[in-house]
């Protein structure tokens, strides 16, 4: 086995029952392995395990079932784990033989301080068995840059190493007390130890008072949280985050909640570990609950990125982990706690004939009437169905569009026969009913509501604080259809119901969505516990993201009507190393990724990015660019006049020329007017669809 690891993975290979070699592992920016209990990794000669910048080992056994790092043949060393600049490197209960080929290398190797001195490795290493080394057992190498996160190198297990069981150039001096030697009568050492019959250890290395014999201990550090994710990216690639987190304090962290903010342009798709999708926040989450001492878990996340994107785009993640005794101004964690989603599964969805669509319509005299005005202002019927959501409840959906395909609207029928009309493309959002309406200005952000929708928002409050249906209602609407979730439906219109072979108009599901929250809207407003939830106090800002990536929208409390500002006070464009984060007040706006350095030191990875993106030494970020396809394409085929009757072939040509895959390849190839009318098609291998523009 040898591979690079570009995003989050976990081994758990303590079972399988044979032998696992390892021809070399690079962990790449950005990228996470975990490797579980019992896993035995043999290394071929002159191979490594190397953990690059921003870029996290972790591996946890325990004292039964602990990892094993060795050599396929031990008279052949391997080169060891080696791990530069801003690398994280946690290990406990692990045996790390036969590595440090050819004197040069060490079993651990801990390298940084170069590159303008920035980045040192991160480092943990506790009741490990490091033996039978080439060169040293664990060597430091900073460069002399000062060191603000000291290593952690406690109650290991050293002998039979070659040279220093540690090493340390360029650094301050290196804690490793409380470490077994090899022998009771501790390391040896010229000066400080010249009768220590263990293992070698260099200068400016503090190692008294050392372990007499092996015992196994634990020293308390922070929560440590660490994200993997991919650095490049293709337009609708899936991929998946990881996050990895390990409760190395002493202590039990209660209530805790870790959030993921997704990139702006990834559409989740699932999550493990119990994964809260929050479509108005465009963040999953996960609620852990009560962590005791030493609890870990890996958790993923997949998503699927959008469809053309430019080539330019760059973007990435961001980290958020508290709980009620941990750092709980990060989050409103009550409102994590009680969030429930409103969808769990798919609906199930059944296509109407046209004569199933006509028999509704005459059944239903405001949908005909919307339907007869749709076809006057240029729509054409492209299909309709229904959907059986999980709950029982059904909703039919008509969709019609422009012919540009710049536009396409959306009618849906309720059980009850209530009709809402939606509107969507080009930069616009529209959603009514026979009392109102609502519009959304993608481009500056403006909410803009009319008909009975406005009434309730221009109506005099009878007291401060008093909240009306109406108000809570004009509200909710503002609430679930941020900038960013309706941008992506106006996405999916652009892109499932343009593209032949996709999945066609009922894969993007998530675009009726709207329906279904302006009927739950009116039924929670109908309460007062309802009201009391959607209303907003005076003074109140909120911060939402916004239409592209690195948008900031804030939006204010109206002191009058206790109601959301239509317009935002401002768009603010988050800076280099920041992002876009979704809340009340403080807790929402543009966040550095360095924010809280010094509470939470290790809260995800990040990489050395483009401009544009987070910095390397920000800590909870990591970020992401596109990977660049090229498809040279060409069309040949007959010239002149061709006779009725006559069999003619065209051959399109295409070959990706790129540096990476690309996904989900389509050709589209406008036909004249009369091959549409006058011409059969026949292809072999490939299916063809006649293009109307």
């Amino acid at each position: 086995m040898g591979c690079g690891i570009t995003s989050g993975r976990q081994w758990d290979l303590g079972d399988i029952g044979i032998p696992v070699q390892v021809r070399g592992v690079t962990i790449q920016p950005n990228g996470l392995l975990t490797i579980r209990p019992g896993t035995v990794l043999w290394f071929d000669a002159s191979r490594s395990l190397f953990v690059d910048r921003e870029a996290s080992l972790i591996a946890v056994g325990t004292p039964e079932r602990p990892i094993v790092f060795t050599a396929t043949d031990p008279t052949a060393y391997w080169e060891g784990i080696r791990a530069i600049l801003s690398a994280t490197v946690t290990m406990n209960h692990c045996e790390i033989g036969y590595a440090g080929r050819e004197n040069r290398y060490s079993s651990v190797s801990l390298l940084g301080g170069w590159e303008g001195g920035d980045e040192l490795p991160t480092v943990n290493i506790q009741n490990c068995e490091i033996h039978h080394s080439f060169g040293s057992g664990v060597e430091f190498s900073f460069n002399n840059y000062p060191v603000t996160t000291p290593p952690v190198l406690r109650y290991n297990r050293f002998h039979d190493n070659a040279q220093e069981a540690v090493k340390a150039i360029g650094t301050p001096p290196i804690d490793a007390r409380y470490n077994y030697w090899g022998h009771t009568s501790g390391p040896s050492h010229q000066r400080q130890n010249p009768s220590g019959q263990g293992d070698r250890v260099g200068d400016n290395v503090l190692f008294y008072p050392w372990l007499r014999e092996p015992v196994t201990g634990e020293v308390a550090g922070e929560m440590l949280i660490r994200t993997g994710g991919p650095t490049l990216i293709s337009p609708g690639e899936t991929v998946d985050y990881a996050v990895q987190y390990l409760n190395m304090m002493d202590q039990t962290i209660s209530g805790s909640i870790l959030v993921l903010q997704l990139p702006h342009a990834a559409t989740f798709l699932e999550g493990t570990g119990g994964a809260i999708y929050w479509p108005e926040r465009h963040q999953v989450f996960w609620k852990l609950g009560d962590l005791a001492p030493n609890a870990e878990g890996f958790l993923t996340a997949r998503v699927r990125f959008d469809w053309g994107l430019p080539a330019d785009y760059t973007d990435g993640t961001y980290t958020i982990f508290a709980a009620h005794n941990y750092r709980s101004d990060l989050l409103n964690l009550s409102e994590y706690e009680s969030y429930q989603p409103t969808r769990t599964q798919p609906p199930q969805i059944t296509r109407l004939s046209e004569t199933e669509l006509a028999t509704l319509r005459a059944g239903n005299t405001t949908l005909n009437q919307m339907y007869q005005q749709a076809l006057a202002d240029g729509f054409q019927y492209v299909d309709a169905a229904r959907f059986t959501e999980q709950d029982g409840r059904v909703m039919t959906h008509v969709v019609l569009r422009l012919p540009n395909r710049r536009f396409a609207r959306v009618l849906s029928v309720s059980q009850d026969g209530q009709v809402t009309e939606m509107t969507i493309g080009s930069g616009q959002f529209i959603v009514r009913d026979t009392s109102g309406g609502m519009q959304v200005n993608l481009t500056a952000g403006e909410y803009t509501f009319s008909g009975g929708w406005l009434a309730g928002l221009t109506q005099a409050a009878p007291q401060a604080g008093d909240c009306s249906a109406e108000r809570c209602f004009a509200n909710c609407m503002f609430n679930k259809h941020t900038l960013l979730e309706v941008a992506k439906k106006a996405g999916s219109v652009v892109t499932t119901w343009w593209i032949p072979g996709v999945g066609w108009v009922w894969t993007a599901y998530e675009v009726y969505d709207t329906v279904s929250d302006l009927r739950r809207c009116r039924t929670e407003c109908a309460t007062a516990e309802g009201r009391a939830d959607h209303c907003c106090t005076p003074g109140q800002v909120l911060w939402r993201q916004g239409t592209l990536s690195g948008q900031c929208a804030q939006y204010r409390c109206d002191a009058a009507g206790n109601a959301w500002k239509a317009a935002p006070d401002l768009i603010e464009k988050c800076s280099f190393g920041q992002r876009c984060i979704p809340g009340l007040g403080a807790q929402g706006g543009c966040k550095d990724c360095r924010d809280l350095l010094s509470s939470i030191r290790v809260l995800t990875v990040a990489r050395r990015p483009e401009a544009g993106v987070c910095t390397a030494a920000d800590d909870r970020c990591t970020g992401l660019r596109v990977r660049q396809a090229k498809d040279p394409n060409d069309i040949t085929g007959p010239t002149g006049d061709l006779l009725p009757g006559q069999v003619v072939t065209y051959t399109i040509r295409y070959e990706n020329e790129g540096e990476g895959r690309a996904y989900g390849v389509y050709v589209v190839n406008p036909c004249r007017m009369s091959l549409r009318e006058h011409a059969h098609l026949c292809t072999w291998n490939r299916s063809v669809r006649c293009s109307e523009s």
